[in-house]
Order: C-alpha cells, then structure tokens, then sequence
C-alpha cells in the first residue's frame, strides 16, 4: 500500500470516530513512525508501504482513537521552541503555561540575582524554558513523582541545562522549610481540576496522570498550601506565581490576600480566559 493511501484510510478511520484533526493526526503519526519530517512526507506520498509498518499505524490509530493522547504515542511535545518528552507519568505541556513563564521572566527584572522554585515540575517545562532563558538564575524544581522527576531530568539533559537546575523529591515546598534560603520567585502550575470535575473530563485528558490533576473538591487544594507555606521560603517583596482554572480567579486571588500577599494580579491566557495570578509577598518587621 502506498503512503498516500495508508494516509487517506487513517484520516477516514479518525473521522468515522469524531476525531478532530483527524487527517493532521494521521499524516504526524505517520511521520513519526517513518522518521520523516513534513517534506519529506510529501515526496514520499507515493512510496509503498510494508505491513510492519502498516500494523504499527493500524495499532496507534487504534490507540489513539481508546483515548491514548497523542503526544504520549509520539513521545514528545513542543514548548516554547524547545522539544519535552513526555510519557504517562507527566502532564502535556498545554500552550497556556506560556503566559505563566512569560510572566516570570518579565519580574526576574527586578531582583539583581535570582533563586526560583518551580513547584510540581513535571516534564520541567517551566524549570527547563526559564533555565534557558535565564542562564544565571539557580532555579530548583520539586515534585512528589521520582517518575516525573526522571523525566524532568531527562528534558534538562536534552535542553543543555542540567548543571543549572536542582531536582528535588518532595512534597510542594516542604523540601525547602529546613532551610536558610530564600527565593526571589516561586511558580507553579499546580493541579486544579475539581474532584466532582474529574469524572466529566475527556478520556484523553484522564489518561494523564490524575496526581497532576486533581485538586480536591473545589480544585483549590494546592493554591491554599502554597500561599500558606511560600511566605516562609520568599524573601520580601519576591512573588509567588501560580497556573490557575478559567473559573478560578477570584477564589485564588482572596487565597493570596490572606496569606499576606499584595499588589495581586490577574493574566489572562490566548483565549482571554483568566489564567495566571500573580501576588508579591510583603514581610512585616
């Protein structure tokens, strides 16, 4: 069988089962599978195919379609322009983070040198982009999962940036409370769906880690104990900066202002839904 056709049975196969993006998901499993990139792709649309290969397709479509997301079958998902593996132990880096760490790196202008905390790494998106981009800063990243923390060393080591980064096994800042460091910035992009939430989520989306989910029954779990326990770890004036819900503004937003943080901002994402909150910390004498 030719390519062209292999492609065109794939799109009709994804299409008979609502598939959306269907026909561009077939062409990238494709290429995935034949190690080629998009041009190549179409000068060989009317190469012939083996059934090895041809199995291999039929069963990622088939992976795909039970709710298998597709960067978990490809391996990897781009952020930034920077290239993350990913597995089923971490969360898919989402477009939406970008606001998170533009942000970030637009408040790193006001300290003169810089210790971050990026809580919940995950795949390190957030860790690994501002390693990149802040190649002075000492950044350390912490998550409960030593399966994600692999992954977020891996992505480290791919990027260039290990040396720069310290991975740490723990639970939200609790690593850090022993200690006489203070940062300058903590952010995150903590888990946030609701319990009750949970269960109306696509299967594509359940397959990702539930630990990277789910957030108790109002999906503020997380934000309560990060406000609570940042102000021990922050210096004055340092900010701590979080990923929130699209619902979540105002909820987040008071969760900040009673733990004794000011000048609190929200950011909205490229659809214009509120999605970041900003709070600076100011320490009383």
């Amino acid at each position: 069988m030719k390519l062209r056709e292999l492609w065109n049975n794939g799109s009709e196969f994804l299409a008979t089962h609502k598939r959306e993006n269907g026909r561009s998901d077939a062409r990238i499993l494709l290429m995935h599978l034949l190690q080629i990139d998009y041009t190549q792709f179409i000068l060989r649309l009317e190469q012939e195919i083996n059934l090895k290969l041809t199995e291999s397709y039929e069963r990622e479509l088939t992976n795909l379609i039970s709710g298998k997301p597709l960067q978990y079958i490809l391996g990897e998902q781009e952020f930034m322009g920077l290239m993350f593996k990913v597995n089923n132990n971490v969360l898919i880096p989402r477009g939406d983070t970008e606001v998170l760490v533009n942000k970030t790196l637009e408040l790193t202008s006001n300290f003169p040198s810089l210790n971050i905390v990026d809580v919940g790494t995950g795949s390190g998106i957030i860790a690994v982009t501002l390693a990149k981009k802040l190649p002075k800063a000492k950044i350390t990243a912490i998550d409960i999962s030593a399966k994600a923390l692999k992954v977020a060393e891996l992505n480290a080591q791919d990027n260039k940036v290990k040396n720069n980064i310290n991975f740490i096994k723990g639970d939200l800042l609790s690593p850090l409370l022993n200690n006489k460091q203070q940062y300058q910035i903590i952010v995150s992009n903590p888990p946030y769906i609701s319990t009750p939430e949970m269960k109306n989520l696509p299967q594509h989306v359940l397959n990702e880690p539930h630990l990277a989910l789910e957030a108790g029954y109002d999906g503020l779990d997380y934000y309560k104990r990060l406000a609570q326990s940042a102000p021990l770890v922050l210096c004055n004036n340092g900010y701590l900066i979080v990923e929130i819900g699209s619902s979540q503004d105002k909820q987040v937003k008071k969760i900040f202002s009673n733990n004794g943080f000011i000048d609190i901002e929200l950011f909205k994402d490229f659809a214009n839904l509120p999605r970041v909150v900003v709070g600076k910390l100011k320490k009383t004498l």
